[in-house]
C-alpha cells in the first residue's frame, strides 16, 4: 500500500483533469473576473464550460438544478476546482514520493495519503457545489473525515521507526559450495 499512494494521488489529479475536460458538473460556486488577481489566468477563476454535457451554464445549473442561488452579483462563470485539485494532487503525490523514505512501519505513507487526501478533499469541497447532508457539511466532507481519522489512526499506528533486532542472526550468506559449482 505504502509503494501506490504517491501514484494513486496523482492518478486522482489525472483523473480530475479528466471531469475538467468533459464539463462533468463537477463545478464550484459562482465566480467574478472582476474578483481576479490580475497573475491569475481567467480560464483557471471562471468557467462557463459550453461543451458540458448537462448542456446549460454551469451558474443556471447551480440555481436551477442544485437550488444554490449565486453570491456573486454578476457571475462571469464559476470556478474549475477540477484544475485546483490537479494541482493540489500533484504537489501531494510529490510530498508522498519523498516521504517513501522514512524510517517508519510498513504502512506509514498509506497512512499519510489518507490524512492528506481526507484534507485536500475537504478543502476543494468550501468552493464546489454539494449539498450539505448533515451538520452543515457535504457527503464528500464527512467522508473525507472518516480518510483524515483513520490516516491519523494509521500514523499513530505506524510512526515508531523501525530497529532492526540486536539478537537476530544475521542473514545467512551464500555458501562457498553453490558459487563453485556454477
Amino acid at each position: 500500500a505504502d509503494a501506490i499512494a504517491p501514484g494513486l494521488m496523482l492518478a486522482y489529479g489525472i483523473g480530475r483533469s479528466g471531469c475538467y475536460l468533459s464539463g462533468d458538473g463537477d463545478w464550484g460556486v459562482c465566480s467574478s473576473l472582476a474578483d481576479k488577481p490580475s497573475w491569475i489566468p481567467a480560464w483557471l477563476w471562471s468557467e462557463t464550460f459550453p461543451r458540458a454535457y448537462v448542456g446549460m451554464d454551469p451558474v443556471q445549473y447551480n440555481e436551477v438544478v442544485r437550488g444554490e442561488v449565486c453570491a456573486v452579483a454578476s457571475p462571469d462563470g464559476v470556478y474549475p476546482p477540477m484544475l485546483y485539485e490537479l494541482a493540489m494532487a500533484a504537489v501531494l503525490a510529490a510530498v508522498l514520493w519523498v516521504a517513501r523514505k522514512h524510517p517508519f512501519k510498513a504502512g506509514w505513507v498509506i497512512s499519510l495519503y489518507g490524512v492528506l487526501a481526507g484534507l485536500q478533499r475537504f478543502a476543494i469541497e468550501t468552493i464546489r457545489v454539494n449539498p450539505e447532508v448533515a451538520f452543515g457539511l457535504s457527503q464528500s466532507q464527512l467522508i473525507s473525515i472518516g480518510f483524515v481519522i483513520a490516516g491519523l489512526i494509521g500514523l499513530a499506528i505506524t510512526t515508531r521507526r523501525v530497529v532492526p533486532n540486536a539478537t537476530d542472526d544475521p542473514p545467512a550468506e551464500a555458501a562457498p559450495a553453490a558459487v563453485a559449482a556454477a
